[in-house]
């Protein structure tokens, strides 16, 4: 349950999620940890981010996004080369009926590395400010990225047609990301990661590196 506090804070704004909700967690779709977020942006500034790095055959890719002050200080203009993939051990298909997903071409060992990926976007969970303001400045800058939008754009959203694409799509494929331990919670869209199918009990374990 949110405090009364943050409830009307809520409702009156400008508090509000950057993503679509997730389920069974209140009218403002704010969890307990995000509702803690809030204390923590309160006068911060939201920076656009745009963090550049090589990928393993050397073309220049950017992580696009926003982040508060405090955390946008902390973080790297550029990043090292993206190591090399590891052997092939999957792929991405069609699956009848359920769009797209990731297929095992042969047995993978408990350990082994499946996917190595960066996210094309990162962002905060709870805005201080205007949602469509925040999408506005990242949706212009996605645009002069046209590989990285249309992969943005090829994900599903399952939120409904009653909430705009954009935010649907984070919703619906975004995985927490650690840009600051210390501070707000933020997500990522991994293009390739998102497409690996759910269970409850995971089989697979995402970690963040540099």
């Amino acid at each position: 349950m949110l405090s009364q506090n943050t409830e009307a804070r809520l409702r009156a704004g400008p508090l509000a999620r950057m993503d679509a909700a997730p389920k069974n967690v209140g009218e403002h779709g704010v969890t307990q940890e995000e509702e803690n977020d809030a204390k923590k942006i309160l006068g911060q500034t939201l920076v656009i981010c745009d963090i550049i790095y090589k990928d393993s055959a050397n073309t220049i890719r950017h992580i696009i996004g926003a982040a508060y002050q405090n955390t946008r200080k902390t973080l790297p203009s550029r990043l090292l080369k993206l190591l090399p993939p590891p052997p092939p051990s999957y792929k991405i298909c069609n699956i009848a009926g359920k769009g797209k997903g990731v297929v095992a071409l042969r047995n993978i060992d408990m350990g082994e590395i499946i996917m190595i990926e960066r996210p094309i976007l990162v962002y905060p969970t709870v805005l201080n400010i205007g949602r469509d303001q925040l999408t506005e400045g990242i949706m212009r800058r996605l645009r002069e990225e046209p590989d990285d939008y249309n992969r943005l754009f090829s994900l599903l959203n399952v939120k409904g047609k009653d909430i705009p694409e954009f935010w649907g799509i984070l919703g619906t494929n975004s995985m927490a990301v650690d840009l600051n331990k210390h501070g707000e919670r933020y997500g990522g869209v991994f293009p390739e990661i998102s497409r690996i199918n759910h269970r409850c009990v995971a089989f697979i374990i995402l970690r963040n590196f540099c």
